[in-house]
């Protein structure tokens, strides 16, 4: 997966993001239905990242 952010955020210069880094993060995600979404939301166990979707 790939994480995108601004060439300004604390992230940004970083190879690698555990997922514990993602925790209150804010989030655009496609979907429920798309692969990646449930791909990331599985693999994110009990946290609970501030979600964004994008509209239909």
């Amino acid at each position: 997966m790939v994480l995108v952010v601004a060439n300004y955020h604390p992230l940004a210069k970083r190879r690698k993001v555990r997922m514990i880094e993602l925790h209150n993060l804010r989030m655009t995600l496609l979907r429920a239905t798309f692969s990646t979404r449930q791909s990331l939301m599985n693999a994110s166990g009990q946290l609970a990242p501030n979600l964004w979707w994008l509209p239909k």
